[in-house]
């Protein structure tokens, strides 16, 4: 049974992930969907892209996504310009 749905969203939220061999164009079809949502009138400041590979510092937090998604609540979220999806 599919999740109950609230205001046209799903009850639980989809966070897809995009994964694969190097150089096959992840990035860019990622980039083209950030263009695409822009163009389609979405606040870019609803929009999280973290390039992993372009973040050696993360090596030093034991659970780096939950640690930028903290980050991006407390600053993004938090002072209204978006929300939680």
């Amino acid at each position: 049974m599919p999740p109950r749905q609230a205001r046209g969203q799903p009850l639980h939220p989809i966070y897809p992930l995009l994964r694969g061999p190097r150089r096959v164009g992840k990035t860019v079809l990622l980039r083209q969907l950030i263009e695409s949502l822009i163009a389609e009138a979405v606040n870019p400041q609803r929009i999280l892209y973290i390039a992993f590979d372009e973040l050696p510092t993360l090596r030093d937090l034991d659970e780096p996504v939950l640690a930028i998604a903290r980050w991006y609540e407390s600053h993004a979220v938090a002072v209204g310009t978006a929300r939680p999806v």
